[in-house]
């Protein structure tokens, strides 16, 4: 199924206007309903939005990328004020 969403801080890295979703602003009613109708009377934007939103989902929501990105935040945060703590580095 498609994907609407409205911009904000913490979409506007993951999600890509027209390549994985569809995206407006905060609080446009009207925008919502323009983008509905839209992605209603296209199935090749459908298709596109598909595609464009299993990537996403690949990219960024996998148990590997999570992983990753759980392990990559630790050892630039938590882990090197622990190995300082207990072995003075």
């Amino acid at each position: 199924l498609p994907i609407i969403v409205t911009r904000g801080p913490l979409t506007d890295k993951a999600v890509v206007h027209r390549e994985n979703v569809l995206a407006c602003e905060p609080n446009d009613c009207q925008a919502v309903a323009n983008l509905l109708l839209e992605v209603m009377d296209s199935p090749d934007l459908r298709e596109h939005l598909r595609l464009g939103a299993q990537k996403l989902a690949d990219e960024w929501f996998s148990w590997n990328t999570a992983t990753e990105k759980t392990l990559a935040l630790l050892r630039s945060t938590v882990w090197p004020k622990t190995t300082e703590r207990h072995y003075g580095r």
